[in-house]
């Protein structure tokens, strides 16, 4: 089958490279031609914003599919829990925590939570008004925490 297709697209290029008379195109009438190209324009941009249109419409859905009721990450932290902070998430984020007088194993005392809303995600519980070691109330996020076992 491959050799067949080989062979008839040699035998084109053979004859279109022999015959002298290759083919153009005659414009017989511009206006007809400026007609003709005012309506291929009309159809690309047609098919363009209809394009646009349906990605628009998926990224609505999208994200009417994400902001729904149910969260997708629940973390559960409550009141009075004593955590510390993880060696990884110093690691990740050592500008943001030196900034905050926060080193790796800090450890402080949840007072109250909040959820998060986003874009594309809902997340419970997510960020936690924490009694950091200095005495200062800070912000942290839930996923910079470990729970310290009694």
């Amino acid at each position: 089958m491959k050799k067949r297709k080989s062979l008839l697209r040699m035998a084109r290029k053979q004859y279109r490279d022999s015959s002298d008379v290759k083919p153009e195109r005659e414009i017989t009438d511009p206006e007809v031609l400026k007609e003709y190209q005012i309506k291929l324009a009309k159809y690309r941009d047609d098919i363009r914003k209809e394009k646009i249109s349906a990605l628009r419409e998926a990224k609505k859905e999208k994200r009417a599919k994400h902001n729904s009721d149910n969260p997708r990450v629940e973390w559960y932290f409550k009141a009075g829990m004593l955590v510390s902070i993880k060696e990884s998430a110093f690691k990740k984020n050592k500008w943001d925590m030196e900034r905050m007088n926060l080193y790796s194993g800090a450890i402080g005392v949840v007072v109250s939570t909040e959820d998060s809303y986003d874009t594309y995600k809902q997340e419970k519980n997510r960020l936690l008004d924490v009694l950091s070691p200095n005495g200062e109330m800070q912000r942290w996020p839930a996923k910079w925490i470990n729970v310290v076992e009694d």
